[in-house]
């Protein structure tokens, strides 16, 4: 499988992490904070597997693969109970 250029790469992640933000804006205070724990847990495994492998995660891969890799324990769940799989 042919790697994508770094700065392609960062694209991808940055625009997964501003979707992410855009999504958690009008929740309450105390889902606020858990969707920042869980961004922030993601924002840290996002930034470990691009150590280990150079590129970020394909969209066809998604938050799997990121379980998989021992990044996340668990695909985490939204403040609305759905599972983040972008």
């Amino acid at each position: 499988m042919a790697h994508e250029p770094l700065e392609h790469s960062k694209l991808h992640g940055k625009a997964f992490l501003r979707d992410l933000l855009t999504s958690y804006i009008h929740i309450r205070p105390s889902k606020q904070e858990t969707a920042r724990q869980d961004l922030a847990n993601i924002q840290s495994a996002l930034r470990l597997y691009h150590s280990k492998h150079r590129r970020f995660p394909s969209t066809a891969e998604g938050m799997r693969e990121l379980v998989n890799r021992q990044g996340l324990e668990q695909v985490p769940r939204d403040p609305w109970g759905s599972l983040m799989e972008h």
